[in-house]
């Protein structure tokens, strides 16, 4: 909770309500295909990813995600570099997997 706090917070909701803030809400996004919020401006590679080759948010993807967002999904709009520790990332990926 507070890696997400810190990391994802400023620019998602992660409360059920929501919200699309400067990104999409993070609540109930294990498994939620990607870009799939409605109403949100996703780019063009993560609206593929989502539509065409119908990807998934799954604990594998938020791992890669967080750990390299442009190396995972080149050209997405996120401004966020990633979290280099892998033991962050698990407990963040772990969080966000509550979330539902």
């Amino acid at each position: 909770a507070k890696i997400a706090a810190m990391r994802c917070r400023p620019c998602h909701d992660l409360k059920s309500s929501q919200k699309i803030r400067v990104g999409p809400p993070l609540f109930g996004v294990l498994n939620r295909p990607i870009a799939s919020v409605d109403g949100f401006f996703y780019s063009r590679n993560l609206e593929a990813a989502g539509s065409i080759k119908k990807m998934l948010w799954n604990r594998e993807n938020l791992l890669k995600f967080v750990d390299r967002p442009k190396a995972f999904m080149p050209m997405n709009r996120m401004n966020f570099s990633g979290i280099r520790k892998a033991e962050e990332r698990e407990a963040l990926v772990s969080y966000l997997s509550s979330l539902k």
